[in-house]
């Protein structure tokens, strides 16, 4: 355990094994618990833990974990939407974020081969702060009751032709259950999405679309939204943006505007199974 009074602690080059015990420590512990950011573990090997490997508190803190590998452990490394700044070049970290809000700018950085985030539930980007996610990152939606990135503020979404940004379900939505969903909420202003690959999203069920967006303030360009139960993209501001260079395929309804009179430019629809656009909005 590293409490919050502990610094400039460094464990490199350690081979962790067999440590954390669900039926001793409860789930609060795993093999190790961090509680301040004065700890850097680095090149090593942590597994077969049977609880996590690595519990990082709520507590505002950003401790550095890079270039570990991780293997048979109940769970990798567990944080909270705050703290995932020095979670980099891991392999095979599997990064639970718990549900909470962030207090301040975050970056979610890409955390290593075969490493990728997952989303416990609805995670917030209040109104003046900034979440910017990295590119060639693969977040998972489908943890649980499905995540959701609730974005009042701004999201920074910027990935690349050859490492785009994954928002995804890994697994089906089972019936009766949300798909997870990417909101900009009326408040949100300044989000910019560049290749991004959302997969799996959004829920029949609850009426839940893969991508909702209520304000006209962002960019978005090279998005492929596909594989939805419910609409691949809700568009329900006033307004005129412009999306360009995107793919909506094999929903249930590709794109489904309410409000406003938004230009899909040079976008691919196909292939969606009720509607490839459904416009209700009187602006068009």
């Amino acid at each position: 355990r590293f409490e919050s009074g502990s610094a400039n602690s460094q464990l490199e080059y350690v081979d962790i094994d067999r440590w954390g015990d669900v039926s001793y420590y409860g789930e609060q512990f795993g093999a190790i618990y961090l509680n301040t950011s004065g700890v850097n573990i680095s090149n090593s090997t942590i597994r077969n833990s049977e609880n996590f490997a690595i519990r990082i508190s709520s507590s505002p803190i950003s401790p550095v974990i890079t270039n570990n590998n991780f293997s048979a452990n109940a769970g990798d490394i567990s944080t909270y939407p705050g703290n995932c700044g020095g979670i980099l070049n891991n392999t095979n970290a599997r990064v639970l974020i718990n549900s909470g809000s962030i207090s301040a700018n975050v970056s979610w950085p890409f955390p290593g081969n075969g490493s990728y985030y997952m989303l416990s539930g609805p995670t917030t980007v209040p109104q003046a702060y900034t979440l910017t996610i990295e590119a060639g990152t693969l977040l998972d939606f489908g943890l649980g009751s499905a995540g959701e990135l609730n974005i009042d503020g701004t999201l920074r979404a910027i990935g690349t032709e050859l490492a785009p940004i994954q928002l995804v379900r890994l697994q089906s939505p089972a019936n009766g259950t949300p798909g997870g969903r990417v909101y900009l909420t009326p408040g949100s202003t300044g989000s910019i999405l560049n290749y991004v690959l959302f997969d799996k999203l959004g829920s029949l069920d609850y009426g839940q679309p893969a991508l909702q967006i209520a304000t006209n303030n962002f960019s978005i360009a090279n998005i492929t939204v596909s594989n939805s139960l419910y609409t691949g993209l809700l568009y329900s501001a006033a307004g005129s943006p412009i999306i360009t260079s995107s793919n909506f395929y094999n929903n249930k309804t590709g794109i489904y505007v309410t409000n406003g009179s938004p230009t899909f430019d040079k976008c691919n629809i196909y292939g969606n199974t009720d509607f490839g656009i459904n416009n209700v909005s009187s602006a068009i």
